[in-house]
């Protein structure tokens, strides 16, 4: 291989793996926000006007000029659901980022004479039997689902006991939740 070839080729390795950074960035900020959203629902299903509160501090605006409670509550709903949609988009690509990066560092190191040069990130990552990925891995791709399924699930069966007849953001809150958990049960036993 000639040497602008390895130059060119190191230049995508680099690129690569910063790219992949930003992108663990990323999914990390939107996991903070999905556990931010699901706080704010705890917070609206244990006292709403103790959000109301927060709503009109932080916004200026007075009590009269508030959203309903299930207004409120179906925007909390599709809020969340966009950000673990988000999330979930992220943490797929960012494997698929790996998976590629490995393939790079294979080409590299048989490049290079010196035993495994470039092992930054794809093949470490990717090991079946890195012991403390195993371990991340199963909080984050089996628990957190879980544990959120559970907690909407629990949200969803309290905004149906307090529903009126004909709630029509009940209906959608449902809808939501259908969805959300399709998404769940797909990143949680989902193959990689």
């Amino acid at each position: 291989m000639l040497d602008i070839d390895k130059e060119i080729l190191y230049g995508h390795y680099a690129h690569t793996l910063d790219s992949l950074k930003q992108l663990n960035d990323k999914r990390d900020k939107f996991f903070l926000l999905l556990l931010l959203s699901i706080c704010t629902f705890t917070v609206q299903l244990a006292d709403g006007n103790f959000l109301d509160a927060i709503i009109m501090k932080v916004s200026g605006a007075n009590h009269s000029s508030l959203p309903n409670q299930s207004l409120l509550s179906t925007f909390f709903w599709v809020v969340s659901l966009f950000i673990f949609i988000k999330y979930f988009q992220l943490c797929y690509f960012i494997n698929r980022k790996l998976s590629y990066l490995a393939k790079i560092e294979l080409t590299l190191n048989s490049i290079y004479t010196d035993d495994d040069v470039f092992t930054l990130e794809g093949k470490f990552y990717k090991k079946k039997s890195n012991f403390s990925r195993k371990i991340v891995g199963f909080a984050y791709k089996k628990v957190a689902p879980i544990v959120i399924g559970i907690f909407i699930s629990v949200r969803i069966i309290s905004e149906y006991n307090q529903a009126t007849q004909n709630d029509v953001y009940l209906i959608v809150n449902i809808s939501v939740y259908i969805i959300y958990i399709f998404f769940l049960l797909t990143f949680a036993f989902k193959n990689e």
